[in-house]
């Protein structure tokens, strides 16, 4: 765990922890706890960005568990005990309706970091629930999640992919190679902001030509591209990635790739060979090997351009 982090950071991590208790956490919830947050902790902005993983998708017990060992860990004198439990209080007052158990919890609260007891968890977890309820917040991983992080900002399609069972038969650099392809593939494909079925298994059909991914693997892939491409993706990070991973040969060739995925449904527009202009150019492709890629789509299938 980064011991750089800042008590209110952890906090900040633990109460999404606790949000995510009954399995749940809808866009009003994660905006009602972000307001919470930001009324009892002082966070920077890269702190801001960072807890965004943890509101991605659910804490499990044993991850809830380790960031929860982690603020204890962290709480050593008096001034940041105090830190703690002011957050804690000011989270409660900020419903302006304090109940009897939440006072018992404020209170066990005071009694475990004097003691730096396990209690510690279990009154917060009673703390949490009623307060994050009554804002509209509901409440798998452990400290892997952190390590994930650069993934989750930057390619989300990768982050997402780790999970699934197609993911564990690959190296770590085919496994970014893919993703990278995958979302580059999908950029293509959604520049009518439309991903119709057909483009969907074109993708994937392309993940199997080129890089031998089962069908199964290459439409789970295909589905995560569908959800994630262009909102959640840094494509310039994606392209740098993909380049990285890659051989000349294999850049000029997924090249035309991209020029297949263009043409899955319909025509290729302009718009498609432009977006392909600039992958290309970020991939170092030289100007004539573009030429030829584009080539390979019958001029009547690109309006002759």
């Amino acid at each position: 765990m980064d011991t750089t982090q800042t008590l209110d950071f952890k906090l900040a991590k633990v109460m999404i922890a606790f949000a995510w208790v009954d399995g749940t956490l809808d866009n009003a919830e994660i905006n009602a706890l972000k307001d919470l947050i930001f009324s009892v902790a002082e966070l920077t902005g890269k702190e801001w960005a960072a807890l965004e993983i943890y509101m991605d998708s659910p804490v499990e017990a044993a991850e809830r568990d380790a960031l929860l060992a982690d603020l204890l860990e962290s709480v050593h004198t008096q001034a940041d005990k105090n830190r703690v439990l002011t957050a804690v209080e000011r989270l409660v007052s900020s419903d302006d309706l304090v109940s009897r158990e939440e006072l018992a919890a404020i209170e066990a609260l005071r009694e475990t970091l004097r003691a730096k007891a396990t209690g510690f968890a279990a009154a917060l977890a009673r703390l949490m629930p009623a307060t994050l309820r009554r804002q509209r917040v509901r409440r798998h991983k452990t400290a892997l999640r952190e390590r994930e992080l650069e993934d989750f900002l930057r390619n989300r399609v990768l982050y997402d992919f780790r999970k699934d069972p197609a993911a564990a038969e690959m190296s770590d650099a085919t496994l970014r190679k893919v993703c990278a392809a995958a979302a580059l593939l999908g950029k293509v494909a959604a520049i009518d902001e439309d991903f119709s079925p057909e483009e969907k298994a074109a993708l994937a059909d392309i993940l199997a030509a080129e890089w031998g991914m089962t069908r199964t693997g290459g439409i789970a892939l295909a589905d995560i591209v569908v959800r994630r491409a262009a909102r959640d993706l840094d494509y310039a990070c994606v392209s740098r990635a993909f380049f990285e991973q890659t051989t000349p040969e294999e850049r000029s060739r997924f090249i035309r790739c991209l020029f297949q995925m263009a043409n899955a449904v319909g025509k290729t527009s302009l718009g498609e060979i432009e977006t392909i202009r600039g992958v290309s150019l970020a991939l170092k492709v030289p100007h004539a090997e573009f030429i030829e890629a584009k080539l390979t789509i019958p001029r009547a299938d690109r309006n002759g351009l």
